[in-house]
This record gives structure tokens, sequence and C-alpha cells, in this order.
């Protein structure tokens, strides 16, 4: 299916154990406001999540390989298919009403800028993107940085950039290897070699259902080998770079440790991530 129009949109989306249905990303921005035929889904559950929903494509991915794949394979989609645009999203991201249009209202105005992103908040105080970084880490801020944003001074996270295709190609897309944490930054670190500048959408908040306030201990202490696991396989430039990814990952082990009085993630830390895991050898 070709598209003729030059601002067409596919819209990628990652599930994990949600049917589309019950997404809120796409009941807040895509359910009465897209043609399914442009909706890319991406399920990483380990069983095949059945929808009536017709989609342009659905891929299963029971294996769960994670957001790279699913973006980059909808990246090749999209080439193979003449789409200008990609938005990227997750399962669980509400965005406000009328947001789609505020990104379509630049496109149409827009001549130099690659990538698009909202401001995302987790409550009335506190916004976790677009935000500056230090350490690979993003850090949680009062106030951000709206407009013509130069990624020196911060970056987004995955759900919600839309971005031309072919921006996302030239750098090469999304690291297979990083399945979830720390993929965002790394992609971001390569995209802002080719291009200095993004657009945050002024008025446009979306509330994020962010992991850092996850209540369930058992559900967190699972999710910290995820990110563990993503930690080792990012690439590291040098030993600078591997002492820091020490750093950060013990701090986590320890607010884990104290935030829900259990060694578990400090004896994972130490095992998974030290004793098993060269860090400190550089590639």
């Amino acid at each position: 299916m070709i598209h003729k129009d030059p601002n067409k949109i596919l819209f990628v989306i990652v599930l994990y154990k949600c049917k589309l249905e019950s997404s809120i990303t796409y009941n807040t921005l895509l359910k009465d406001n897209v043609t399914p035929y442009d909706v890319f889904v991406y399920d990483n559950s380990p069983q095949k999540n059945y929808t009536d929903i017709k989609v342009g494509k659905y891929i299963s991915d029971t294996s769960n390989g994670g957001l790279s794949i699913a973006y980059n394979t909808a990246a090749a989609y999209a080439k193979e298919n003449s789409y200008k645009w990609l938005m990227l999203l997750d399962q669980d991201t509400n965005f406000p009403e009328g947001a789609l249009g505020e990104y379509i209202d630049f496109m149409k105005i827009n001549n130099s800028i690659h990538l698009i992103a909202p401001q995302h908040c987790i409550n009335d105080e506190w916004y976790i993107s677009p935000t500056k970084y230090k350490n690979f880490k993003s850090h949680m801020q009062r106030e951000v940085q709206t407009g013509i944003v130069d990624f020196k001074n911060a970056r987004p996270i995955n759900s919600g950039i839309m971005i031309t295709t072919e921006s996302f190609l030239r750098v090469g897309g999304y690291d297979n290897k990083i399945k979830l944490d720390f993929s965002d930054v790394r992609f971001f670190e390569k995209y802002a070699i080719y291009y200095q500048y993004f657009y945050v959408l002024p008025s446009i908040r979306c509330l994020q259902n962010y992991s850092g306030v996850e209540l369930n201990k058992q559900k967190v202490l699972s999710r910290f080998e995820i990110y563990l696991s993503c930690a080792k396989a990012y690439t590291k430039k040098n030993v600078f770079v591997s002492l820091i990814f020490i750093y950060i990952t013990f701090r986590r082990a320890l607010e884990l440790t104290k935030q829900y009085k259990t060694y578990k993630a400090l004896f994972t830390y130490l095992s998974s991530y030290i004793i098993n895991n060269k860090l400190w050898k550089t590639k």
C-alpha cells in the first residue's frame, strides 16, 4: 500500500500483555483520530493477543524482542510503504484531547525539524520529558523547555515522538541489543550527531505511567533484572563510561533496597551485573 500523501504517518504501538483496544495510548490518541490501516502493532506478549481491530500490520513476538526491534521493524515497513513519518508509542501514555492535531499543525509549517515530541509528566508537578541527561539518566524537572530545543539541553523519551522515516534510518535506528531501558538514551545519542534540534509541542502534556512509582515489590524487582540486562547491552565506548554504568546501576540497587526493605536487588546486582559481567572491558 503506497501512500502519496507527503506527510503520511505510520503509528507504531508496542504492546505487552495488553490488547490493543485496552491500551491507554490507543484509546486517547488513535481510536477516533486515525485510520486503523495506518497503525502498526508490535505485540511482545508471551501469547498472541487477538483483537477485532483490523490494523495495517500486526506482529506477534512471543519471545519479547523489546522496544528497539519493534521500532526498527516498523521503520523498515514505513520505508517500504512510503510513510514519511513514524510515531513511536508505548501502550500506556495518556494523551490529552486534540494532541494529534497539534502534531499535524506543526508538520504543515515545518521545513527543517525531523523530530517532534510532547511533554511527559507523572503528576501536576514533575516532568520526565524532555529533560536534561546526566550520567545516562534523565532527571525529573518542575519545568521543561518547549518549542525548538537543542539536544545539548534536553532529550525526550521514546513514547510520543514523531520522527521522519528518513532521519530514523539515517542514524541507524535503535540498537536491537538494548531492548528497553537505555534504548532511547542510545538512540538520541546517535541522533544528536546528525540533528541538533527537535521540537517540543508547547500545549501537549502527556500523563505517563512511570515505573519509578510502581508499588508492587515483586514486579519492581523483576523489572530491575531487565534494567540490568539493558545496562549490560549498552555499547561501552571507554572505561569512564563503564564506571558510570557501575555507579548508576549500584545506586538503583541501593534505592530499591531502601524502598522495599529487601536485599534482593543488591544480590541481583552483585551476581548478575558485577560477578558475571566484566563491565570495565570496553569494546
